[in-house]
């Protein structure tokens, strides 16, 4: 699973698999769940993870959640 496009605001730049990430945090699957899903290695999986988090300048997967609504990231994966 991913999303065909990414997600820009500004200077942020998300790429299609941060922003299928953050769908995935959001939508409550497991890490484990979400790298097969997404049909990479739970070691890739982490390094999405963390250039989402670092980009949002976020700690935890609520905080990541939270971002994504008030910048208008699931509305415009809703929209597709």
């Amino acid at each position: 699973m991913t999303t065909t496009e990414g997600f820009v605001h500004g200077r942020l730049r998300l790429t299609p698999r941060e922003v299928t990430v953050l769908v995935l945090i959001a939508k409550g699957f497991s890490s484990y769940e979400m790298a097969d899903l997404m049909n990479i290695k739970l070691s890739s999986f982490y390094c999405h993870r963390k250039s989402l988090f670092r980009k949002l300048d976020v700690r935890t997967d609520g905080e990541a959640v939270f971002e994504g609504f008030q910048l208008g990231i699931f509305k415009d994966v809703n929209k597709k």
